[in-house]
């Protein structure tokens, strides 16, 4: 039995790219190559099923973005950003609840 190799790293960058990170996009992608293999009467879902996949549904809205499913050589460029200091500590007020001590009869009472 022949697998896709979806799960190994090569693969999976791939989609990394491809999607954005966003797992809907991913799932669009798999989908339709699913629905292209079988079509094909293919075995398994492979890197050129996967090349049609994204320019049918990524490559018509990001033109710029080139198919890392082309290409023998893909690799995604590392990011050299700043690093962030983020203090740990203060939460949100919004998720805090106003009447967090009161019973349910007093709010109800106090409406």
């Amino acid at each position: 039995m022949l697998t896709s190799n979806l799960s190994e790293v090569y693969t999976a960058r791939r989609l990394y790219y491809a999607s954005d990170g966003i797992m809907a996009h991913v799932m669009k992608l798999v989908r339709y190559g699913t629905y292209l293999t079988l079509n094909k009467n293919q075995e398994k879902l492979d890197l050129n099923i996967l090349a049609a996949a994204f320019e049918k549904f990524v490559q018509a809205d990001k033109p710029e973005k080139n198919n890392p499913f082309l290409t023998d050589k893909f690799e995604i460029q590392p990011l050299h950003s700043a690093t962030l200091d983020l203090e740990v500590g203060g939460t949100n007020k919004r998720l805090k609840s106003k009447y967090k001590d009161l019973r349910a009869s007093q709010i109800l009472r106090n409406s």
